[in-house]
């Protein structure tokens, strides 16, 4: 496995993730091309790939807090033919290793907190990952789903409100907002 992580939306890499994204998130609440190119012209996001020999089978976007504190991972896939492989557990692994050597505190996710077997599954994996979930239930406006924010530590000395999923929540909603500004 090889992680490769850039701050600019490289159209190569971006041909061979993109039907990952697409199926994955492409009917289920994924940014627009367009809004997902207006987040690297602000330098706003970093384009996350794993692959072997070139061939791409896992892909997120991620942002770092203004504070730098932060690892904010907005979407994560792997292939469908990847899955179950542990594939996408060293994924999250290396994307937590890429967080710490950037001096970050923690990663956050957000998960939709409907109970049904897909999202309780969702939320098995990021456990298994070792996130843990937060009790608070956040409510977008332009969305139906409730979604529940996730956090590793990747720093035993950091100083976040770990259980304050509230507190939590502001860091994705701040990412959101300024990738969603026109």
């Amino acid at each position: 496995m090889e992680l490769t992580t850039m701050s600019e939306l490289d159209a190569s890499w971006w041909q061979r993730a993109k039907p990952m994204y697409m199926n994955a998130f492409g009917n289920h609440g994924g940014k627009t091309e367009q809004v997902i190119r207006r987040m690297f012209e602000r330098k706003l996001a970093f384009f996350h790939v794993v692959h072997e020999q070139g061939e791409a089978y896992g892909m997120a976007f991620s942002s770092i807090s203004s504070d730098r504190k932060v690892l904010v991972i907005d979407y994560l896939t792997v292939d469908v033919s990847r899955r179950g492989r542990g594939d996408g557990s060293a994924f999250v692994h290396a994307l937590m290793e890429w967080g710490r050597a950037q001096g970050l505190q923690a990663v956050i996710i957000e998960v939709e907190s409907d109970p049904s077997p897909d999202n309780e599954a969702r939320i098995r994996f990021w456990e298994q990952c070792g996130f843990a979930i937060t009790e608070y239930v956040h409510h977008y406006i332009w969305v139906p789903e409730p979604y529940r924010a996730m956090v590793a530590k990747l720093d035993s000395r950091a100083d976040l409100p770990f259980e304050d999923g509230q507190k939590l929540f502001r860091y994705i909603t701040n990412f959101h907002r300024k990738a969603y500004a026109r």
